[in-house]
Order: structure tokens, then sequence, then C-alpha cells
């Protein structure tokens, strides 16, 4: 079950660390979105991956001038049959991701799950994703983290036990807890980050009162769009920002990223290049770029400016 996203349902509710309550049904899903665009009005919707990059869409609600937000959290039998076996979860081909790998156990394995995301709309047109963080930094600290909202079906009608790990590109995810049937918060705190890979776990325990609703997030970079190149063989600027660090230094869509702080990026994992590409606000990267038409590799600095992007 591929892109589980993060979200927080802001419910006065007592959750134990041993098995957390479920979320009835119908149960309004709402808070204020911190850095909504002032005076603005849109729409937000409840969405999951259920065929491949299908997106499905299971509840809408609107979003006020204020960043103010509601909707109703769908019923389970509107849930039930989208749900992905719990039976491959923690197996070594997870169906949490289409590269993600898993180990532990799941009890009982009967039944299913999903996780959800929020995606807001504006003036008609997707926005970007909507999440309840500790903070607006994309790369978060160790000890912050999000909260992710999902839905457990067991068959049996019995708590679902959850104790394992699933690996995927970018993330590595240390699952414990309980959770009975129905919609469920689910706490994640990032505990280290290695090459690229955020490390995190999560539990049945309360989600944190320092968590916000929000729509941006902010990182030191240089104002491209990559994408993995087939074979690990670096990767393809496919966009530059106008006006953007890179647009200055005289980066081009097309070019072909393949050293980064002299260093070659070939062999490396998409999540392990953007690691070395993003960085601090204010400090420089050196690029070496293969270019069409160009003998050699193309060098250029960049010095990493806040780019804050939905």
């Amino acid at each position: 079950m591929p892109r589980p996203r993060v979200c927080f349902l802001a419910l006065m509710l007592m959750l134990s660390t041993a098995a957390a309550a479920a979320l009835k049904e119908g149960a309004l899903l709402q808070g204020r979105i911190v850095d909504w665009p002032a005076g603005e009005t849109g729409v937000i919707q409840l969405e999951s991956l259920v065929q491949g990059d299908t997106t499905t869409v299971f509840a809408t609600g609107p979003i006020d001038a204020s960043g103010q937000f509601q909707l109703a959290l769908p019923p389970a039998s509107q849930v039930q049959p989208t749900l992905a076996p719990l039976s491959n979860w923690l197996t070594l081909r997870s169906n949490e991701g289409p590269e993600c790998t898993g180990e532990g156990a799941v009890t009982p394995p009967d039944g299913g799950y999903r996780f959800f995301f929020l995606v807001s709309h504006r003036a008609g047109q997707v926005f970007g994703d909507v999440v309840m963080r500790t903070s607006a930094q994309r790369f978060q600290a160790v000890g912050q983290g999000e909260a992710r909202l999902a839905f457990f079906g067991p068959s049996t009608g019995r708590a679902v036990k959850v104790e394992g790990t699933v690996t995927c590109p970018d993330v590595i995810t240390v699952y414990q807890g309980s959770f009975t049937a129905g919609w469920h918060l689910l706490p994640a705190q990032v505990t280290g980050r290695r090459d690229g890979q955020t490390l995190e776990r999560v539990t049945a325990a309360a989600v944190p009162a320092s968590l916000s609703w929000r729509q941006f997030t902010e990182f030191g970079g240089i104002g491209v769009q990559f994408e993995p190149r087939a074979g690990g063989a670096g990767a393809a600027i496919i966009g530059v920002l106008p006006g953007g660090p890179a647009a200055r230094a005289g980066v081009r869509a097309g070019d072909q990223l393949v050293e980064v702080d002299g260093q070659s990026v070939t062999g490396l994992t998409f999540p392990q290049i953007v690691a070395r590409v993003a960085g601090t606000a204010g400090v420089p990267i050196r690029l070496g770029l293969r270019r069409g038409g160009v003998e050699g590799l193309v060098r250029l600095t960049i010095i990493r400016t806040l780019q804050r992007v939905p």
C-alpha cells in the first residue's frame, strides 16, 4: 500500500500506550492550518492510494479564510473494501510501499489496514499535503515528529498487535502497538537519520500536543526538481525554479547530476542524492553536471537558500 502520509485528528481522546482507542465513524476531523494563506478559502480531501498510483478520495470538507477545516471520517463500510491485507504488511515484500520490506509480526494476521493523507485544494487546483508536524522543517530533528491516520479492520474483531519494522527507500519505521478495529492516530517520532533515510517509531501512544497542522515545509535547497536516472546513474534535472539559486548559477533543465561536492552520486539511492543536495540555508554546494553538447562536467557552486514549498 504505497504513499503512507501523516495527519492528525483534533479530537479530545484518551489513548493508552497499550491499546489505542478507535475513533468513531462520522467523527469530525478538524483543526486549523497554521500557515494557510490568509483570507483564502479552499477544500481539503481525505485520500489514499488504493490501486497503484491511483488516488481515491474518501471524504471532502471546507477550509475557511482562517485555515480552519473539517470533514467527517467515512464509515467502515466505505473503507473496508479498500484495505490492504495485514498478513502482507510485515513481510519481505511489504504492501506498505512498492519498494518496502518488512519483518516482525501482526497478531492476529487476518483483516486489513490502510494509511490516509490530507490534500488541500485552492482555486480549483491541488495545493499540497496538509500534515500535523512538530515544525515546518522538511527533515525533522530527533525527537520531533508527525502523526499518521490509519484504519484497521481485523476480521476477528480483536485488537491487532503490531511489532516489527518496515524499511522503505526514504524511511525505516518501527511499529509497536495494539489497535482495535476502526480509525486510529499513530504518532511517528523521529529517532535518527541514516544516509538519506529517516528512522522513526510509530506507537499507540497519545499524539503530542506540540504538533500543528501545516501546509508548508522548509529546507535549505537550490530550487531544482530532479528525478532518479535508471540504473542508479545519478539524477536528471527536470525543472529549475526561475530566479532561484540554481537558475542564477546557470543550472538548466535537462542537466544530469553526477557529482555533489566532488563526490560521485552514481550508485546512490534517490533519497541519498536528495540528502546531499538539501542542507543548511546559506551553505554552498558544488554540483558536477553533465550537459548535452558540452565536453566534460559543468561544475557550479551554488549557495543554498531557504525553500518553502507545499
